[in-house]
């Protein structure tokens, strides 16, 4: 099953949102647990994307994507 690309590029995020609303509104320390294992998983699919992405950059013989301050 494909995701539209909006809703893919979003995916980690939305982990992250839920993960943290989880985390901070749930009282039980099951939901909260659980909170904590969807941010970690937003954050494990953010990394996998980003080397990734980076390693095709390079294939490519791409500059690196200029950081922001």
């Amino acid at each position: 099953m494909y995701l539209p690309h909006s809703l893919y590029e979003s995916e980690p995020f939305l982990c992250l949102g839920s993960g943290a609303l989880a985390l901070t509104q749930l009282e039980l320390v099951v939901g909260q647990i659980a909170g904590a294992l969807i941010m970690l998983a937003g954050s494990y699919i953010l990394l996998l994307r980003y080397r990734a992405r980076s390693k095709k950059r390079k294939q490519a013989g791409k500059p690196p994507v200029a950081r922001r301050r």
